[in-house]
Parts: structure tokens; sequence; C-alpha cells
């Protein structure tokens, strides 16, 4: 979507709804849905921007779930998977990093954290040699 079409559906929602935005409002709507669906489209196209920042694993997770959802992220879906995992143990302090340590506590938390992550992975793009790596 870019930020012209953006433009237009705010403007339409604004009559649909009889919305009576002042100028100074839809100007600061607008601007800020634009530099976001900006930086959204830079982070899809370049990801190693974002998955290769020291700040990724501060990311929210709506913000990761709006990023991932989107389907034009141009990394392969192993990479997303193992960005994933390391995003999900970031969030947890109590969590192993060592997979042989975890304990059942350790998965169900993890499970907890990766849990709507987990269908936007498109696994069957995932290489079988990927599995056993």
């Amino acid at each position: 979507m870019s930020c012209n079409h953006m433009i237009q559906l705010l403007l339409l929602q604004a009559r649909i709804f009889n919305r009576d935005y002042n100028r100074n409002f839809l100007a600061k709507l607008i601007f800020r849905n634009c530099v976001s669906l900006t930086c959204l489209n830079k982070i899809c196209s370049e990801p190693e921007i974002l998955f290769n920042s020291d700040k990724f694993t501060q990311l929210s997770a709506p913000l990761l779930e709006i990023i991932l959802k989107r389907g034009d992220l141009a990394l392969d879906e192993i990479e997303i998977w193992e960005n994933i995992i390391k995003w999900g143990l970031a969030q947890e302090q109590a969590l192993n990093q060592k997979v042989s340590k975890c304990n059942k506590g350790d998965i169900n938390i993890f499970k907890k954290i990766l849990c709507k992550f987990i269908p936007l992975i498109r696994f069957y793009e995932v290489s079988s040699d990927d599995y056993f790596i």
C-alpha cells in the first residue's frame, strides 16, 4: 500500500463515518501512518536492518506480528523462524538459552510467548535440510 492509497483510505473513512476531523489532526494522522508504512516497507525489503539490530529482541510482540503478517519480508522462512526463536528467548529472562537444559516449565513459557507467531511461519517453505542442521 502506498502513502497515496493510505491518504485516500483515511479521507474516505472520515467521510463514511461522518468524522469531523480538524485539518491538523488529519494531517498528523496521515503523516504518522505514512511514516509507519514507509518504515515497514523498508524493513520488509531490507530485513537485516531490524533482525541484525541489537534492539530486535526489544521489539514489541504486536509490531513483530505486523511485520510477519505482511508476507513480503525478504528473508527465507528458516531465517524468520530462527529470529523468532531468538526474540522469544529474550522475552523471558528465566528461559535457559541452552535447549538441553530446558525443563517442562521453560518449554511452556516459551510456547506461550511464541504461540501467536507459529501460524505465521510457512514451514512448508523450509527445506528438510534446514530441519536437521
